[in-house]
């Protein structure tokens, strides 16, 4: 549930969990998973190594502070071919076919928008408390607001990210469902969350 008080910034994050919030089908005014708590301790483990609180902790830092951005800068800048094996060289030659857009923005869409679902699961499945949760998704807001002026920019953003992730492949096409779901569905929440956040 939202908590007492302002609730604008809330919502704004969880709008901000973009396609893999709606692929996992989660909803976009509570902070509650509707999996539960086993399954969000699964997905936890299984996709982002997270196990207990330490773990949630570092993971939080790195897509916060790190994340695919700075690999993606790394490999633009020269580094990275000599070890490179063939899941890298695919991102490593779509970093330097997107530089521009990576030096402009980084993949925060991306980094920044998979912490809101990473922040749900580890609420949910026991590993921080509510009060942690809401600082994660509320933290994203100045980063993302400096990157993007729209949820147009972002939902590209978030697509480039998950190219990059994804050896520069094509997106699975579910995901580029939930895109256009969430930038043209009149119940979409970016059509009723304004980009600009006015608390």
């Amino acid at each position: 549930m939202l908590p007492f008080g302002p609730a604008k910034k809330h919502l704004w994050g969880l709008a901000a969990g973009g396609p893999l919030s709606a692929w996992h089908e989660e909803s976009f005014q509570k902070l509650d998973s509707h999996y539960r708590r086993d399954k969000c301790l699964q997905i936890l483990a299984e996709w982002w190594s997270i196990r207990n609180h330490e773990d949630a902790i570092t993971k939080r830092n790195w897509l916060h502070m790190e994340g695919h951005t700075r690999e993606a800068i790394y490999f633009i800048q020269g580094g990275g071919l000599a070890n490179a094996g063939e899941d890298l060289r695919g991102r490593i030659a779509y970093a330097r076919e997107h530089e521009d857009e990576i030096l402009q923005s980084g993949l925060l869409a991306w980094d920044l928008g998979r912490l809101v679902s990473v922040a749900r699961w580890s609420y949910t499945g026991g590993l921080i408390s509510q009060a942690e949760a809401w600082e994660w998704i509320t933290s994203i807001s100045p980063p993302l607001h400096d990157a993007y002026d729209s949820w147009e920019t972002f939902g590209r953003g978030w697509m480039l990210g998950y190219r990059y992730w994804n050896n520069g492949k094509q997106a699975d096409p579910g995901f580029a469902k939930k895109l256009d779901w969430l930038l043209n569905d009149s119940a979409s929440p970016w059509k009723n969350v304004g980009w600009v956040l006015r608390i």
